[in-house]
């Protein structure tokens, strides 16, 4: 695949150039109405680092004005990337790169539930005031970005299908699940949460995702839930730490007739009125595996459920000691305590038992 290349300097700020890299054009949007989209290997557009692209409406907008040339409808074959840049396009070296895209307190960065095939890659995506950050539809793909500055009852990324990983999500006023997955099939690896008091959960796993090795930040005496787990999702290796008092649940199955995994987590600091490491009390059928998993502080470590028992107490415990160096300032190298380090399953990298 070769893509259509173009390239853009938000430090011109300014309806300017031809695309190139001798001469990028000055302001995303404006680029984005002047090029005709590749549907043959799809197109990207590589953004300059120094200076934020400060949008003034979400950028598919753009991509649908079709005054200039023909509106932008990217496929699985030919998608849109969309990507911070070093020196040359699509030279990933020295990362992460962090081009910044702001909302500018304003709007979102894209916000079009119909739309598929949109590749994010090492951007800061921001301030986009009571807005969404990214609202969108199948294979999505969101790599070593940074998203942050949302509120309102707004999450910052809501997809049905895609693929989140090596991601910083920080900074959000949010009343409402911080990262959500929908109806079809998608992955979320290897991110960092680290998320504020008006946060309702801080990701939501529909049928058949998957979150794996990522490490949850709740904020203290918080009634914030980390992940809720649906039918057939899987829910293994994560950190789900509260920073001490919390009166939510670490880990929450939502589905009555569920088929879910949920393995190797740790969880610390749910020692609240209510506080709870791990709730079955939805799940009445299906098969439920939960084995490897500890936990530390939590005012109740398993409940539930009501009619019918998942697979627990295998492998399953409460620590004695936080399994955590330093969590409070963002250290969660583990400790050797209980089963964290030195117990009977396979050594795992990331989030999770090691």
């Amino acid at each position: 695949m070769a893509f259509t290349e173009i390239i853009v300097n938000p430090a011109l700020a300014s309806d300017t150039g031809l695309g190139t890299l001798a001469s990028p054009y000055g302001d995303l949007e404006w680029a984005i109405k002047q090029e005709v989209f590749d549907t043959a290997n799809g197109t990207r557009i590589s953004v300059m680092t120094g200076v934020d692209e400060i949008l003034t409406s979400p950028l598919q907008v753009a991509m649908a004005d079709f005054a200039t040339t023909a509106a932008w409808v990217p496929g699985e074959a030919f998608p849109c990337v969309i990507e911070g840049m070093l020196a040359i396009p699509g030279d990933l070296r020295g990362l992460p790169v962090t081009a910044g895209i702001s909302g500018g307190g304003l709007v979102s960065i894209m916000n079009d539930s119909i739309l598929d095939s949109i590749k994010f890659q090492n951007l800061h995506l921001h301030n986009v005031g009571n807005n969404e950050i990214l609202d969108l539809d199948e294979h999505v793909a969101i790599i070593r970005c940074e998203l942050s500055n949302w509120t309102g009852n707004n999450q910052a990324v809501n997809v049905d299908s895609g693929i989140l990983t090596d991601s910083y999500i920080h900074s959000n006023g949010g009343n409402a699940t911080a990262i959500l997955f929908g109806t079809n099939a998608g992955h979320i690896l290897r991110n960092y949460l680290d998320l504020d008091a008006t946060v309702i959960s801080a990701m939501s796993l529909a049928n058949g995702v998957s979150a794996l090795h990522n490490i949850v930040i709740l904020p203290a005496s918080d009634d914030a839930n980390g992940i809720t787990v649906d039918a057939n999702a899987i829910c293994e290796h994560n950190v789900i730490y509260s920073r001490g008092g919390g009166t939510g649940e670490a880990i929450k199955s939502t589905g009555s007739d569920i088929t879910g995994y949920i393995q190797n987590n740790i969880v610390q600091g749910f020692s609240g009125v209510g506080g709870l490491a791990f709730d079955f009390t939805a799940v009445n059928s299906g098969v439920q595996v939960f084995r490897g998993n500890a936990y530390f502080d939590c005012t109740t470590g398993v409940s539930g459920p009501t009619n019918w028992p998942p697979l627990v107490d295998i492998d399953n415990e409460e620590l004695t000691v936080s399994p955590f160096t330093d969590p409070d300032s963002g250290d969660f190298s583990p400790v050797d305590t209980g089963s964290v380090r030195e117990g009977a399953l396979s050594q795992t990298i990331g989030g999770g038992l090691v």
